[in-house]
Formats: C-alpha cells, structure tokens, sequence
C-alpha cells in the first residue's frame, strides 16, 4: 500500500519500490543480527539443534537475498534464467529493481544507519514479548525472547498467512515449549502481541491517512 501511494504521488514507481524494498531487507537484516547476537551469548541456556538450524536458516536467506541484489554475477546469472520470451516483463522489472538498489552500494552511511535503526527496532518485539510474559505469570530468561522472537518474526513473513496469524502462533507455542511454556500461556502471549499491532497499526494508518493530504500541500507550497 505504501508502494502504491508513494508511486501514484511521486510518478517514480521504480525508485519507491527500490527504497521500500530496502527498508524491509533492512528490517530483516536487524532481525536476523539480533537472532545471530542472541543465540552467540545464550547458547548455553538453549543448546538446541532445532534453534540453531532456524537461526541458520533465516541467516542463509539473507545471505542469499544480499548476493542476489548486490551481486552483478548472480544478478546477471539470474538474468540468463530468465531467457524464456514470456519472462520478458520479469526480467525488466528484476532489472530497473537492481539498477535502483545498486545506487545504495555508494550510499554506505545510508546503509549503515538504517541498518542500525533497525536493530533496535527489532530489540522492541522481544521486550514487548517479554513484557507480556511476565503479566501472564511466565517467568523465564528474558534471552529465550531474544533468540526466538527474531525466528518467529522470520517465519510470520512467510505470505502463506494474514499478517501472520496462524504461523506466528504455532511458532511461539513451538518454540517457548523449550523454555517450558505451556501451550496454552504461549497461544495467550501470542495473540496479546498480536492484539498490541493491530492497534498501533490501525493507528498509525488513520494518522497516515488523515495527514498524508496536508502533508502534500505543504510541499507543493514549498519554495
């Protein structure tokens, strides 16, 4: 929806793409840090080969995501795949998205800094976890929300679900069974949370809608 407003607004469709897609890898990319941080300082606590192989899967995406955008030999790899005469607008469209991602190679402050923002971004959702915890009653070792929680975010952006429901809470309940939370106080802790983003989510979304408008006129009244 972002994309969509920014795109009919600025009539830059490629360069809104490109830098949304950036700030959601950023924000992946903070996930995916924290998890490796957590996991390095609290291996001793988890110690399970199930946590570790997520935490390396989640890694291996990245990687593999970075490679693929910033990277001109498998970029132009991926490109040769592409060879099929119906892949034409595909390949177009991959084409003007690394052209415009490619820019940030020379922006590394820009990188650096988002990347950083990111990270204490993602440090929220285990403490609001973690909160929710202990108003449930659940005490347990505030790193098990470190390490999980940026697994479970990794697998709620699978697009086999509505933002998330369903696989965020067979998540939780699979993963805090480790730390010996029940079913039952994992399934309430996870629709709390839930409960907590759709309404700061409904909120923010007003506040866009409401002052996007004045927003725009400001800037058109702007020497």
């Amino acid at each position: 929806m972002r994309s969509l407003d920014l795109s009919a607004h600025t009539k830059r469709p490629r360069e809104v793409v490109a830098t949304v897609l950036l700030d959601r890898l950023s924000g992946y990319a903070g996930l995916v840090i924290l998890a490796l941080l957590s996991l390095l300082f609290g291996w001793q606590l988890i110690q399970d080969k199930s946590v570790l192989f997520s935490v390396l899967i989640i890694t291996a995406i990245l990687i593999a995501i970075l490679l693929v955008l910033f990277n001109s030999f498998l970029y132009a790899k991926i490109n040769q795949l592409l060879h099929s005469p119906d892949a034409g607008k595909i390949r177009d469209m991959i084409k003007n998205l690394h052209q415009e991602l490619h820019y940030f190679r020379h922006r590394k402050g820009v990188i650096v800094n988002n990347l950083i923002l990111s990270f204490f971004i993602q440090v929220i959702a285990p403490l609001t976890f973690y909160i929710i915890a202990l108003s449930l009653g659940i005490k347990v070792n505030i790193i098990y929300f470190f390490i999980f929680l940026p697994i479970i975010g990794a697998i709620t952006l699978l697009p086999i679900s509505i933002a998330g429901l369903g696989l965020r809470d067979a998540a939780t309940i699979f993963f805090f069974a480790k730390a010996g939370v029940s079913k039952d106080l994992a399934f309430a802790m996870s629709l709390i949370n839930f409960s907590f983003i759709l309404i700061c989510g409904a909120l923010g979304g007003l506040i866009y809608v409401l002052t996007v408008r004045h927003r725009r006129i400001q800037h058109h009244q702007a020497p």
